[in-house]
């Protein structure tokens, strides 16, 4: 969640300057909740992806600068977790990316990637799977 809450405070004004800078569409001021949900799902798909690019890139680039620099998020900070590698590092630049894109993968078919935890004896998720990561805590 705080992780959430970093990209909210520093990537949703960010990208609405990127938008606005290259005419990219933007929902309604007044499409809040219900009405910019119905909206969002009128808009056209390419402008609708559009929209969506930068807050993917900017929430890409926070999860494995941080990942690969520090070895965890500051939300993971937060809770005492650390992702690793398989030999107990901190994952490298390529091993942060392959997370990341398991990530991205997981989420396609409805979240199934991070419903996987619950069901993994190791509780690993597809993206550890697919990098080679695991989630530890730490005190």
């Amino acid at each position: 969640m705080l992780d959430g809450a970093i990209l909210l405070v520093t990537a949703v004004p960010l990208h609405y300057a990127v938008l606005r800078v290259t005419g990219g569409w933007l929902p309604r001021r007044e499409s809040w909740g219900l009405n910019g949900l119905l909206e969002l799902l009128a808009a056209d798909l390419g402008n609708v992806l559009v929209w969506l690019a930068p807050l993917l890139v900017m929430a890409s680039l926070y999860t494995v600068l941080f990942t690969a620099l520090m070895g965890r998020t500051p939300g993971q900070r937060a809770v005492g977790l650390v992702v690793i590698s398989r030999r107990g590092e901190r994952p490298r630049w390529h091993v942060a990316v392959l997370r990341l894109l398991g990530l991205l993968l997981g989420a396609i078919p409805a979240g199934l990637g991070a419903i996987w935890i619950a069901i993994d004896r190791e509780k690993r998720g597809l993206h550890d799977h697919i990098a080679g990561t695991y989630v530890v805590r730490v005190s």
